[in-house]
């Protein structure tokens, strides 16, 4: 084993979270990773930031001493990746376009950021009015959470903290006029729940099971009738497995985003929400833009 590999030592980290039973705290396991993944890609903090609540990162973990060549780490953590991960990883691409976000998160910089050549597109195109897509604008609104509070100390999570978790609500902003998602119906305000059958990560359900998850708590029901308990644990563990199942088809906010403003002649299929309204949509992509006027002088 060479020097710089046996600086890079591989361990195995299981989280044991407390809850309604192991069905919610996979879900809550998995809605924490996501998050984390969401924060990094929109180019925010991994680790004390109020989207990520300050979670614990366990996982796959690998430490490092300083003397360690920066190509020669960079190198073998790619190895111990495709070697340990859960997955195959057959994209060396995305794992350097990873590191190039984790280098550009670590300034710490809200107006630095780094985008890929169609995001770059896009964002070049629409300083001038230009869109392709759904023709829209859309921003991540934050929706409940707590911001971490770092002079606790505190750097883990479970289900009964969920509610220090801000999660990113994908909402409309702005449509160009006649576009193709103003002729859909779509309105600034309209967020979106699920994109081609894939439900997008959003606030209400986690928020729903969070609350599930504290009213079944030991404390919360030891002073109600059994069966009453038993009703709140059954909930909890309801919404857990409701959770789960749409965690197997979820598309990150990012991804959602891209899949709307990217790209023309696909139709893509969205079902939106406004309040308690529901609507499903069928919006082919095509190019659109705003109008430019230019005043006097």
């Amino acid at each position: 084993m060479s020097s710089t590999k046996s600086r890079l030592i591989p361990s195995a980290a299981v989280t044991s979270l407390a809850g309604a039973g192991v069905l919610t705290c996979l879900a809550f396991s998995v809605v924490v990773g996501s998050l984390v993944r969401q924060n990094v890609d929109m180019g925010g903090t991994a680790r004390g930031s109020s989207m990520s609540g300050g979670v614990s990162l366990t996982g796959l973990l690998a430490s490092r001493d300083t003397d360690v060549p920066e190509g020669d780490f960079f190198r073998e953590m790619v190895r111990l990746l495709k070697r340990e991960y859960v997955e195959p990883i057959t994209d060396d691409r995305k794992l350097a376009v990873g590191a190039v976000k984790g280098m550009v998160n670590s300034l710490k910089d809200p107006r630095s950021m780094f985008m890929d050549t169609d995001e770059f597109r896009v964002y070049q195109n629409s300083l001038q009015g230009k869109y392709e897509g759904i023709g829209a604008d859309f921003t991540f609104k934050m929706q409940g959470g707590k911001p971490h509070n770092s002079a606790t100390g505190a750097d883990s999570a479970s289900p009964n903290d969920m509610g220090s978790l801000s999660i990113p609500r994908l909402t409309v902003v702005g449509v160009t006029p006649g576009g193709p998602a103003e002729q859909a119906g779509v309105k600034p305000g309209d967020w979106v729940d699920t994109i081609e059958d894939h439900w997008v990560l959003g606030p209400d359900l986690v928020s729903e099971y969070r609350t599930a998850v504290v009213q079944a708590t030991t404390n919360a029901t030891k002073s109600l009738p059994l069966d009453e308990a038993k009703k709140r644990r059954d909930k909890a563990r309801s919404l857990g497995a409701q959770l789960r199942a749409k965690l197997n088809t979820m598309v990150m906010p990012l991804k959602a985003r891209d899949m709307l403003t990217i790209g023309e002649g696909q139709t893509v299929k969205v079902l939106w929400r406004r309040g308690g309204a529901v609507r499903e949509t069928a919006i082919q992509k095509k190019a659109s833009q705003i109008p430019l006027v230019e005043g006097d002088g």
